[in-house]
């Protein structure tokens, strides 16, 4: 219970990754599935604390609200389509879109 109250507060910090992260969780699960997306929060929390606490010189930094779009690289992802079809056995040529 109270790891889902500080799940809370860190998805009410503005420009947060698990507000960001909250809101994906809600994305995918429904807007009537707050207490889910609330409970994949409180689990992350949980996962972060872990990695604080076992390395004892760590030190917590956060990722930021826009992390998820960083992530989101078309080039490697397009590279990555690229190795699968040619991995099935295809030819590929890719031609820019107009």
């Amino acid at each position: 219970m109270a790891l889902c109250e500080a799940a809370w507060a860190g998805v009410r910090k503005n420009d947060s990754y698990l507000e960001a992260q909250f809101r994906r969780f809600q994305r995918r699960f429904g807007k009537k599935a707050e207490g889910k997306a609330i409970f994949a929060c409180a689990h992350s929390l949980i996962v972060m604390i872990y990695h604080v606490l076992a390395e004892p010189d760590a030190v917590y930094d956060d990722l930021g609200a826009d992390w998820f779009t960083r992530r989101d690289d078309t080039a490697t992802h397009t590279r990555r389509l690229v190795r699968q079809l040619e991995k099935l056995g295809h030819h590929v040529t890719l031609t820019p879109a107009a």
